[in-house]
């Protein structure tokens, strides 16, 4: 018996689905099979069988851009030059149900060794920097001088490039915080070295000196960008980019731009949208607070969108000029691969990856509440708590002690009930007064940061009418401009005629559904 079963065992372990009895067949392999993952993005276009066979992938001609008046890629060679706008492509599965398109295997005899099941396939995220080095992109940058705007979230793309001998790297551009990350929010950048190449800071002084200038990009034959977003609109580095691309647009050279995952996810919008008047610096764009947008989307966006840029412009060589340069761009946006946009950072990277994209952003909690107490500007109620994370710890300073702080919060509750978190009471170790309020989030996919925010200003204004929310004349106008827009001060600065906190609400989300369905053309995953 024991003979027999040796004798039939090499048998049934060569015969699998797809395989004669007896033969062991080779899994295949090529070009069109990669021995890790598949891609059902870009322009490649997955025909997913049965478990007969690997998933195989076709080569597609490369899609047209929707709605765009000229090819992003104008001016660059034909035989170079990848697709640069890159939908995704909806995978066609064949019917599981129809046995004629789908044969099954003949079943294995009652009592036989059946194989292993094949093991998924695991996705693998890879980033437009990853990319950039593979055969479609690498000839935008091999044997060119290039440039790039960039900072500590992205340095092991500055280090490649300057470690491959295929590119040459003569400039490295440094948004607010500088290129390594821990200059202060409003300081200065200033300009340095690393590793032998300047970096050149382009933050501090005004919106001339956020500039890159065209002396600096002479020579230089293109202009990539790579900084981690975070995905709200107070937060300029999607401002920074904008500049880059005009000076790009300028100096008549690529703007390379390698796309990463939004920091907070790229499903969940926010409002209040800005108003035209309120753009600066700080705002640009007439965005909602959360966008939900990849910094490659937003590119194509600010190319294409004139009127989304409506409003006051950066200094010009010619002040009468409406619109930037930015609409005759060569813009080049290098996609990810396998990205889910309803991931946060750390669900992408693991809990223990976050690096941290400012020096007051310590973490993924933060970042989410920093879309709304960002807004706040230390003003008489404060986001800037000493010794407790910037964002995500506000500051009472009126209320005296703990019950006074639950009647607030009490009041507050029943205005908006703050789904998705839980503000939490603790007693700040500074003055020992219990009128410190942690944001615990305890559902992302719920939690509105600015909606929280804006209640909590309200119940400021119906409760202690003679206390006023700005302290200075400065607060004002960053509050208005972080905020976008004047009405939600005006609204509760009539504390006598406080509107119901419904219709702040309504006002808040006016325009959103304007701006989605602009936003959707632009979505590349």
């Amino acid at each position: 018996m024991k003979a027999a079963l040796i004798l039939i065992l090499p048998a049934v372990l060569l015969c699998y689905p797809g395989c004669a009895p007896g033969t062991l067949q080779k899994p295949r392999t090529g070009p069109d099979t990669p021995n890790t993952t598949f891609s059902m993005y870009d322009n490649e276009e997955a025909i997913l069988t049965t478990g007969r066979t690997r998933p195989q992938l076709r080569r597609t001609q490369a899609p047209v851009s929707p709605n765009f008046s000229a090819s992003p890629l104008a001016g660059l060679k034909a035989d170079t030059a990848p697709a640069a706008y890159l939908p995704p492509v909806t995978a066609r599965v064949f019917d599981l149900q129809d046995p004629a398109r789908n044969p099954q295997p003949t079943p294995a005899p009652a009592g036989a060794l059946r194989p292993a099941p094949t093991p998924r396939v695991k996705r693998i995220l890879k980033l437009g920097n990853e990319r950039l080095f593979e055969p479609e992109y690498l000839p935008l940058i091999a044997g060119k001088n290039i440039a790039i705007m960039a900072n500590h979230t992205t340095r092991i793309t500055v280090d490649r490039l300057i470690d491959d001998p295929r590119v040459h790297l003569v400039a490295i551009f440094a948004p607010e915080h500088g290129f390594d990350g821990e200059t202060k929010a409003g300081d200065n950048v200033p300009d340095t070295f690393y590793r032998g190449v300047p970096v050149y800071g382009r933050y501090g002084g005004g919106d001339e000196t956020r500039r890159i200038p065209q002396e600096l990009l002479r020579g230089v034959d293109a202009l990539l960008f790579e900084v981690q977003d975070l995905g709200t609109r107070h937060y300029t580095y999607i401002s920074s980019m904008y500049l880059a691309m005009d000076s790009a647009a300028d100096a008549g050279i690529p703007f390379i731009v390698l796309d990463r995952p939004v920091g907070v996810n790229g499903t969940q919008i926010e409002g209040p949208l800005l108003e035209a008047p309120f753009q600066t610096f700080i705002g640009v764009g007439r965005l909602p607070n959360r966008y939900a947008m990849t910094i490659g989307e937003l590119a194509l966006m600010f190319k294409n969108e004139a009127g989304l840029m409506d409003g006051p412009r950066y200094p010009r060589a010619n002040p009468g000029d409406a619109y930037y340069n930015i609409k005759d761009l060569n813009l080049v946006v290098v996609p990810m691969r396998n990205y889910n946009r309803a991931l946060y950072f750390d669900e992408i990277y693991g809990p223990k990856s976050w690096v941290r994209p400012s020096p007051n952003i310590p973490n993924m909690e933060a970042a989410l509440c920093y879309v709304g107490t960002g807004l706040l500007n230390g003003n008489s109620i404060r986001e800037m708590v000493a010794g407790y994370n910037q964002f995500d710890h506000i500051s009472f300073p009126f209320i005296k002690d703990r019950a006074e702080m639950r009647r607030f919060l009490a009041y507050a509750e029943s205005l908006y009930t703050f789904p998705g978190v839980t503000p939490t009471i603790i007693t700040d170790k500074n003055t020992g007064v219990s009128n410190v309020v942690f944001l615990r989030v305890t559902d992302r996919s719920r939690f509105n940061s600015t909606l929280t925010v804006f209640a909590l200003m309200y119940t400021q204004a119906a409760l202690y009418p003679e206390i006023p929310f700005l302290t200075s004349d400065r607060a004002a106008h960053m509050f208005t401009i972080s905020q976008g827009g004047s009405w939600f001060l005006r609204l509760i600065q009539d504390k006598k005629n406080l509107p119901a906190f419904s219709k702040i609400i309504a006002r808040m989300n006016r325009g959103l559904e304007e701006f989605k369905r602009v936003r959707r053309k632009y979505l590349l995953y």
